[in-house]
C-alpha cells in the first residue's frame, strides 16, 4: 500500500511539473454571448433547469411559454464582477411577450438604468492666459436590448450590447492665439450585434451571426493617431437530440454546438504628422466544437435531479504580424514571426437539484459545477527571416508542448429559491451560502462570536426577479 501512495504521489508531482513547464492552456481571446434574460433558477442551477424567463427569449423554446395575454418580468441585481462589467453597479433587467394571433413577440433589456457619468474639469488659476480642460467618462454602465419575432415554432432574435468601456481626454491651452494648443482624446467602446434563428422540432437547431466591434482609438494633435480596435465575426450553430427512454420519470438528450471566432483587425492602425504605419498579418481566432450528455431523474414528487456532462474542444489560432509599413515608405517584415496553436480539451460534469418544500408554493433550487482540469497541446511554429526588406522564409521551428493541467480543477456552488404567488406571479430569487461554505471563507475560529459565524454564513447578496404570466 505505501508503494502505490508513494506512486501516486509521484505521478502527481511529475504531472503537475509538465503540465506547468509545458502547455499552457488555450491562449486565444474567449468567446463572448451577449447578456440575455436569465432567470435565477437557472442561474443557481448552473443552467440545467429554466423558467419562463430562459424561454421567452430564446429561439428554439419561446413557444412553449404560450401567455393568454401577457408575459413579463422584472428583475434586480448587485452587479460586482459581470462578464463584461467589471465594476460595481445596481442592475436591472425586464422583459415581455405577447401572442398576436399567429405571431410572437417578445423583447427585453438589461443594463445599467442610473446611466454614464461624466466629470468634467476646468483650470484656469494660472491665470486669463490659458485654460485646460479635462473630461473622463465613467464606463461602469453596460446595455442590451433583444426583440424575438416567432410563429408557429420558428424564431428570429436580434440583439444589441453596448459597453462604454472608458474614454478619457484634455485640452490644453485652449485660449485664442496661444499657439500651443494640444488635444488628447482617448475613446474605447464595444458594440455587439448578433441575429439568431431556430426552430423547435425533434432536433431544435439553431443558428447565430454576431459581430463584436471593439473601438479603441487614440488621437493626440501634437503626436498622431492610433487605432487598436478590432472586430469579432461569429459563426455559430447546433442542435439537441432527445434520446429514447424506457424508464418512468426518467429522460435524457445529447446535443451537439460549434462556435467560432474570426478576428479583423484594421490595416491602418497608426498615423502622424509623417504619415500612416500599416500593419497586416496578425490573428486572433477560436474554434470550440463541444458535445453534452443531460440527464433528469423525477426521483420524487417533490424531488427532481439533472445532471450534465459536457466536453468541449478548444482550437486556438494566434499569428504574430508579418509586416508594418508607413505609408511613405518600405515594408518591413518581422525577422521571428509565431504561429501558435492551441488545442485544449477541459471536460465538466454539472449536478443541479429543485425540491418543493411545498408544492406550488416554494421551491428550493441548487447546483454544483466541477471543472475536471485541462488537457491539450501548444503547438509554435516560428518563422525566421534574415533580411526584412524580404517576405521570403529562410527557416522554420516547431515546437509542442502536451500536458494536463490538474491545477485548473474548481469547484462552484449556488442556491437559491422561488415562490409561487398564486398562479399568474412568481418570485425567482438568488441566495447563495453554499458557495460561501464552498470557499472557506467562513471564520470559525474560537475567537469569533458565535453570532459573527452566523452572519457570515446567512447573510448573503439577495438578487431576485419577478414574473407575471396573464
Amino acid at each position: 500500500m505505501k508503494k502505490i501512495i508513494c506512486a501516486a504521489a509521484l505521478g502527481a508531482a511529475v504531472l503537475s511539473f509538465a503540465s506547468a513547464k509545458n502547455y499552457t492552456g488555450v491562449n486565444a481571446d474567449a468567446i463572448k454571448n451577449v447578456p440575455t434574460a436569465t432567470s435565477f433558477t437557472a442561474t443557481t442551477t448552473k443552467g440545467l433547469f429554466s423558467t419562463d424567463v430562459d424561454d421567452f427569449i430564446s429561439v428554439t423554446d419561446f413557444w412553449g411559454v404560450q401567455p393568454e395575454k401577457f408575459f413579463g418580468y422584472f428583475g434586480y441585481n448587485y452587479n460586482d464582477g459581470h462578464k463584461y462589467n467589471k465594476k460595481d453597479g445596481l442592475g436591472f433587467n425586464f422583459g415581455f411577450a405577447r401572442q398576436l394571433k399567429k405571431m410572437y413577440v417578445g423583447a427585453y433589456f438589461g443594463g445599467q438604468l442610473d446611466g454614464m457619468k461624466m466629470t468634467s474639469v476646468f483650470d484656469d488659476a494660472s491665470g486669463a492666459d490659458k485654460v485646460n480642460y479635462t473630461y473622463q467618462a465613467d464606463a461602469k454602465y453596460a446595455y442590451t436590448g433583444s426583440i424575438l419575432l416567432g410563429a408557429e415554432k420558428f424564431g428570429v432574435k436580434a440583439s444589441l450590447y453596448y459597453n462604454p468601456v472608458g474614454g478619457v481626454g484634455y485640452l490644453q491651452n485652449i485660449k485664442p492665439d496661444s499657439g500651443d494648443e494640444s488635444i488628447v482624446q482617448k475613446d474605447t467602446y464595444e458594440f455587439y450585434t448578433d441575429l439568431q434563428l431556430g426552430f423547435n422540432n425533434k432536433y431544435s437547431p439553431f443558428f447565430q451571426i454576431a459581430v463584436d466591434a471593439m473601438t479603441a482609438k487614440y488621437y493626440d494633435n501634437n503626436k498622431g493617431y492610433a487605432d487598436k480596435g478590432f472586430a469579432d465575426l461569429y459563426l455559430r450553430g447546433g442542435f439537441t437530440q432527445n434520446l429514447k427512454s424506457e424508464t418512468e420519470g426518467f429522460s435524457h438528450k445529447v446535443s451537439y454546438n460549434a462556435d467560432t471566432r474570426w478576428r479583423i483587425t484594421p490595416i491602418v492602425q497608426n498615423q502622424n504628422k509623417d504619415g500612416s504605419d500599416e500593419h497586416l498579418g496578425a490573428a486572433n481566432h477560436l474554434i470550440q466544437l463541444s458535445a453534452a450528455y443531460k440527464a433528469t431523474v423525477a426521483a420524487t414528487d417533490k424531488l427532481t435531479l439533472k445532471a450534465k456532462f459536457a466536453l468541449p474542444l478548444q482550437v486556438g489560432l494566434v499569428w504574430d504580424e508579418d509586416y508594418q509599413k508607413p505609408i511613405d515608405g518600405d515594408k518591413a517584415y518581422n525577422t521571428s514571426r509565431a504561429f501558435k496553436t492551441d488545442i485544449g480539451f477541459e471536460p465538466t460534469l454539472t449536478f443541479a437539484a429543485t425540491y418543493a418544500v411545498v408544492p406550488g408554493k416554494f421551491q428550493f433550487n441548487c447546483g454544483t459545477k466541477i471543472t475536471v482540469g485541462d488537457l491539450g497541446w501548444n503547438i509554435v511554429a516560428t518563422q525566421t527571416r534574415d533580411d526584412p526588406t524580404s517576405s521570403s522564409v529562410d527557416s522554420t521551428s516547431t515546437t509542442v508542448a502536451f500536458g494536463f493541467d490538474s491545477s485548473d480543477f474548481a469547484t462552484s456552488w449556488d442556491a437559491g429559491f422561488t415562490a409561487f404567488l398564486g398562479k399568474k406571479v412568481t418570485v425567482d430569487a438568488s441566495y447563495n451560502i453554499l458557495n460561501k461554505l464552498n470557499n472557506n471563507s467562513v471564520d470559525y475560529s474560537s475567537n469569533n462570536d458565535i453570532w459573527e459565524v452566523v452572519k457570515d454564513v446567512f447573510v448573503q447578496k439577495l438578487e431576485f426577479l419577478v414574473t407575471v404570466k396573464l
